[in-house]
């Protein structure tokens, strides 16, 4: 890491945002729920807690809380448990879950690098949460999908309302053996002119790199595309000892020439899909471009259609975003809207990593028809929910899926209309949160921005029951349902130096929020310079860069809990110095 200067997080009441947050973390690592000191302790009895690489950790605000889920199947009732947390693990075990849309900010990253100022529309908030890995302690073993709760509630002097935080983390212990169904699989590659050069160098490597770690079973196509679209090969149940030789001389027979007809490739890709039998309950599209359609269906609106329409006969598709001229808007906009993941390569180090690490295990659906739905303490609203729509109804707050376009705001919805409960049947589509649940080795977040009530104070938040979170699925190998109800409650409250008061359950919830202010300076600050404020832009780094600062010095080396902490600050401070430039 450079050498940063030091900053003093309580010094400025412009650190801490005006806004309130929740933010609901697909963790691989999850826990019974970790409680660590991120401020200072005074509970002895929490301090058996043990965290990563020797540490140890008390709860902020002598006591944390803990929420565990109580589980039900088929849609039964649940009970609700807490106690100490038993810290965060040093090592992954069973499988994690993301969810879908942007998988990082590696194009606004490439771009900053280069010495251009992104636009606020190059980079999104799950994108940039999405590439951090969030470590919590390892899961239950005795369900599929465990959930996990964590809460932190904070005030600087000045503030009218304060920021909460409630991370909620979803995992199993379960072995990807146990609980994975098979797949029908088509990549659909990108060979325009475009694509010449290192583009289609990058995609063959990671091409190669996964033919090597393919899940037994997965029925396999690969379609090419320019002008025309093409079946290379394929479908067939894919075998490495028979076929890798075959398919890697394919791979590398593709040459880069012509138009960019991606409305077509897609559209070649999920027939395959769709014509695979019934052993085939999950059928994926990889649509690996640079994103810029010149041929066929052009109209980025149709094509991001496309992909929904696919959805619909269930075909999720993920998209991989291919060098300088990646058209990020369209690539995650069919992801969001294909039920899929999307990532940018740039270059060919990391396109392996992104198909080995990545793309792997996020072709083993765990779980189908995911849905979340949470009720709230009296007077604290949603504002916002990231990447994803919702809606709220009798005070109950219901994600409907990806977002199509709502910039995070409620969706609109007909007050006289019934929702269906997800807890007596098939699920409503409208309460799907996501209609697939993939398995990962990084874990992923789903932000939910909420308003607090004016002027609510220390002692009124001690003891609160901020939320009960319901969510449910169904476990894809087996068809069975299950269900679950988290409260999430904050115990305990500690004065800060500033005068304000402030508590956080565990040290992952700081620093999740610590990223998440990061997250959003990147795009305040890129908004403002791009309405020609330079002296907001600049503001908004240097808030996001004392709340990092805060966070490395206040968490004790030992507790590996803030990966990606040092990068933060580089690319803020890189974008400091880039727009410094500007006249």
């Amino acid at each position: 890491m450079r050498q940063h200067r030091q900053r003093q997080i309580w010094a400025s009441t412009t650190v801490w945002a005006a806004s309130l947050t929740l933010l609901l973390v697909f963790s691989g690592c999850g826990s019974e729920a970790g409680m660590g000191s991120a401020l200072e302790s005074s509970s002895a009895s929490d301090k058996s807690s043990a965290y990563p690489n020797g540490g140890t950790g008390a709860a902020d605000a002598g006591g944390g809380s803990y929420a565990s889920d109580g589980a039900s199947t088929q849609g039964g009732g649940s009970s609700n448990t807490s106690g100490p947390a038993t810290g965060a693990s040093d090592k992954d075990s069973g499988i994690g879950f993301k969810p879908g849309g942007a998988q990082d900010i590696n194009y606004f990253r490439q771009l900053v690098a280069q010495g251009t100022v992104p636009a606020p529309t190059d980079m999104t908030i799950e994108g940039w949460l999405n590439e951090k890995d969030t470590k919590l302690p390892s899961a239950s073993p005795d369900r599929t999908i465990v959930l996990h709760a964590l809460a932190g509630v904070v005030k600087s002097a000045g503030m009218d309302t304060p920021d909460a935080v409630i991370q909620l983390g979803f995992n199993s212990a379960k072995s990807l053996a146990q609980v994975k169904a098979k797949v029908a699989l088509t990549l659909v590659i990108d060979r325009s002119g475009s694509m010449k050069g290192d583009k289609l160098a990058y995609v063959k490597q990671g091409l190669h790199a996964l033919l090597d770690s393919l899940p037994a079973d997965t029925r396999l196509a690969l379609v090419s595309f320019s002008s025309d679209v093409l079946t290379n090969w394929g479908p067939t149940v894919y075998d490495a000892s028979s076929h890798k030789a075959e398919l890697d001389a394919v791979i590398d027979a593709l040459v880069a020439v012509g138009g960019t007809n991606l409305h077509g490739g897609l559209e070649a890709g999920a027939q395959h899909c769709m014509s695979a039998g019934a052993e085939y309950p999950f059928r994926r599209v990889i649509l690996l471009s640079d994103g810029q359609p010149t041929a066929g269906v052009t109209n980025a609106n149709l094509i991001i259609k496309l992909a929904t329409d696919v959805k619909a006969k269930g075909v999720s598709v993920s998209t991989v975003g291919v060098g300088n001229g990646f058209n990020p808007t369209l690539m995650i906009g069919i992801a969001q809207q294909g039920d899929g993941t999307a990532w940018f390569l740039k270059d060919a180090a990391h396109a392996k990593d992104v198909f080995l690490n990545d793309l792997e295990t996020m072709l083993l659906p765990v779980a189908k028809d995911l849905w979340i739905k949470f009720k709230l303490a009296k007077g604290w609203k949603v504002d916002k929910i990231y990447g994803f729509d919702w809606v709220e109804k009798e005070g109950e707050v219901i994600i409907t899926g990806p977002s199509k376009g709502q910039d995070g705001g409620p969706t609109p919805v007909d007050p006289n209309e019934e929702p269906t409960d997800p807890d007596t049947g098939t699920p409503d589509e409208d309460k799907v949160a996501l209609p697939t649940l993939f398995a990962s080795k990084k874990n992923g977040m789903i932000m939910v921005s909420l308003l607090a009530p004016a002027n609510v104070d220390g002692a009124l938040v001690n003891g609160l029951l901020l939320s009960t979170i319901s969510y449910g699925y169904t476990i894809a190998k087996v068809e069975t349902k299950e269900s679950f109800e988290v409260p999430v409650k904050v115990f305990g409250v500690i004065q800060i130096p500033d005068g304000g008061w402030a508590y956080f359950a565990d040290p992952i919830v700081r620093r999740s929020y610590a990223l998440l202010r990061a997250g959003l300076a990147l795009l305040e600050a890129t908004k403002t310079a791009g309405e020609g404020d330079k002296v907001s832009a600049l503001a908004a780094l240097d808030a996001a860069l004392l709340v990092l600062d805060d966070q490395i010095k206040e968490v004790p080396e030992s507790v590996d809990l803030a990966p990606g902490m040092p990068d933060a600050i580089d690319l803020l401070e890189d974008l400091k110095t880039l727009l410094d430039k500007l006249p």
